[in-house]
């Protein structure tokens, strides 16, 4: 078994990392803002937000590969 490119993994619907980075970061930067009420708050909040999407686009991409391509 070999391992995937991200153009393999970008592919799958819903498999870019970046563009769950970007939404991260977005949704974590306002969540992080509203709650503290603070600008530190909202970079603390883009940062995590960002690893999060990333990681989750990330998975999610290919995880869907590796269904799609090997189990199925």
């Amino acid at each position: 078994m070999r391992e995937l490119n991200m153009k393999e993994v970008e592919q799958v619907k819903g498999g870019d990392a970046l563009e769950g980075f970007n939404w991260g970061v977005a949704l974590g930067t306002v969540g992080g803002a509203a709650l503290t009420g603070s600008s530190i708050g909202a970079t603390r909040g883009g940062v995590i937000g960002g690893a999060l999407g990333f990681s989750f686009g990330l998975g999610w991409g290919i995880g869907s590969a590796i269904y799609t391509h090997i189990i199925r």
